[in-house]
């Protein structure tokens, strides 16, 4: 039996397929993107998070960028980070403070360019 607050939460695998670059969503800008816009420039680090998650993706998301930090390559310069929320009801805005605040952990200057949300 599954807690109430897990009562619509499953697992759903796709193994081996390829995410449709025609996926639309909506950019810490509240602007309308296509995932197939950020591929094809440069290497992508794709990372799918809840932004207001009271456990394991704020872990997720510091994690990332402690490791990034210790790279020597930049953010924006040799490659991007796109980070996106799978929960439809975290706002642009959400998305926003989230991107600010691990940019400005993370310390490196032009890095806003390359880490989308």
């Amino acid at each position: 039996m599954r807690p109430p607050g897990l009562k619509n939460v499953g697992i759903e695998q796709h193994l081996n397929e390829r995410i449709p670059p025609d996926l639309t969503f909506r950019d810490e800008t509240g602007k309308e993107v296509r995932l197939g816009g950020y591929f094809g420039k440069k290497p992508m680090i794709l990372n799918l998070v809840y932004y207001q998650c009271p456990m394991l993706c704020g872990e997720v998301l510091s994690g990332l960028e402690s490791a990034l930090r210790v790279l020597k390559f930049n953010v924006g310069d040799e490659f991007e980070v796109l980070t996106v929320s799978f929960n439809p009801q975290e706002t642009p805005a959400t998305a926003a403070a989230k991107k600010a605040e691990y940019l400005k952990r993370y310390g490196r200057t032009g890095a806003a360019q390359g880490w989308h949300s």
